[in-house]
């Protein structure tokens, strides 16, 4: 589905090729399981970009962590977790967003 040429070039991702070789299984399997019971090749060509553009922001979601408090002017916000999980595995933000944006996020999430 995803191939590192497409993560560097169109995502433009920066993970070393043999990280990426590791993680990408998982990654697709996360971001496969929010289209439910669609499949890729169901999708138009706007919707199976959003797909690979999607399992690449999970595959990077481990090199940023989200931001869990934030403080200004001597008051400090403490951020809920709302973090959207598969499987106990949690997803990335960006990749949601990618899948919202296209319409193929299925309403269950």
């Amino acid at each position: 589905m995803v191939d590192y040429g497409f993560y560097q070039s169109e995502y433009g991702g920066v993970m070393p090729a043999a990280l990426f070789a590791v993680n990408l299984p998982c990654a697709e399997e996360t971001i496969l399981a929010l289209l439910s019971p669609r499949l890729p090749e169901d999708l138009d060509p706007a919707g199976q970009k959003a797909l690979k553009m999607a399992v690449c922001a999970q595959l990077d979601s481990g090199l940023d962590r989200p931001v869990a408090s934030e403080s200004a002017g001597g008051n400090r916000v403490q951020l809920a977790d709302s973090v959207i999980r598969v499987a106990g595995m949690p997803v990335a933000p960006g990749a949601v967003s990618f899948l919202r944006t296209a319409g193929v996020l299925q309403q269950w999430v």
